[in-house]
């Protein structure tokens, strides 16, 4: 069955991402994000707007002709994309924070394996992009921060190790949130924990109000050794985001989730379009993108 998906991306005639809300058939709701777009004064009305599409989607279905934009929030003419191309292929980069549930709950070998992944993650950062990684148990720490260097992301990977006794995930994942650099591209969160709260002074629903403020797609991997609903909090985190959650099976597959993060990134979508219809005059606009 085809799915058609429906994305509102506020965005100004020379370049700002928000967060759309997809609209789907019964058979499939989720949440789906668009942006940032991508212009300039020499190459407007033509735009770029990089789009979250599923980890399982076809490439097949990724054809030009598949998206559509439409000015004045759908009501203006249509403008069929013209090229698809992934991320990587057009340079734009990404600010992308792993941030780390470091808790008892993660001791041993699921702290390894999540090293040894973000040793892969690390390495594939580009000079185009900005990359944290933060841990948080009884409190947040900035084990990396956006300009550290490579042999200081290094020392850090190395150094991590469990601590504290509770899980104050919801308080960390809002500190995370508000510490984005202020830069037009792409903003992205990696949450990796068994998804169980314990003692923050804020909610699940503050952190993804406030992701849907900063522009930022939480993809959430989950492991845990315990229960297994507090993982649904990690999946409505995501849902609610326009980002993808996925449990881990096994510690080679946590590995292999956590390392994978970048590469993900760098193979979704930009879609080209000429913006019919809309002017160069500084204000913010509604457009509705489909697929």
């Amino acid at each position: 069955m085809r799915r058609r998906f429906q994305m509102i991306v506020m965005c100004a005639a020379v370049a700002v991402c928000v967060l759309g809300m997809a609209q789907t058939p019964a058979v499939q709701a989720r949440s789906l994000h668009a942006g940032p777009l991508y212009t300039s004064s020499t190459e407007f009305p033509k735009v770029r707007v990089l789009v979250d599409v599923p980890p399982e989607t076809a490439k097949a279905s990724l054809d030009p002709a598949s998206f559509a934009l439409q000015g004045d929030n759908g009501t203006g003419a249509a403008s069929p994309g013209t090229q698809v191309q992934t991320l990587a292929e057009t340079g734009y980069g990404m600010a992308a924070v792993v941030m780390l549930d470091v808790s008892g709950s993660m001791l041993g070998g699921p702290l390894n394996a999540i090293r040894a992944g973000l040793v892969k993650f690390a390495s594939q950062v580009g000079l185009q992009d900005r990359a944290a990684i933060a841990t948080v148990a009884d409190e947040t720490k900035w084990e990396t921060n956006w300009n550290d260097s490579p042999d200081q992301v290094k020392a850090a990977l190395a150094g991590l190790k469990s601590r504290g006794t509770l899980t104050r995930l919801w308080d960390g994942l809002l500190e995370v949130l508000g510490k984005y650099p202020e830069t037009p591209i792409a903003r992205r969160l990696i949450v990796i924990s068994d998804g169980h709260d314990e003692g923050s002074r804020h909610t699940l629903g503050e952190v993804i109000a406030e992701a849907g403020k900063q522009h930022v797609v939480i993809d959430s991997i989950g492991m845990t050794r315990s229960d297994p609903k507090y993982l649904l909090n990690l999946a409505q985190l995501s849902t609610s985001t326009g980002g993808s959650h996925r449990a881990a099976t096994s510690l080679p597959n946590l590995e292999k989730l956590v390392g994978d993060g970048i590469e993900r990134y760098r193979n979704l979508p930009v879609v080209t379009f000429q913006a019919a219809g809309a002017t160069a005059d500084g204000k913010s606009h509604p457009f509705l993108l489909t697929w």
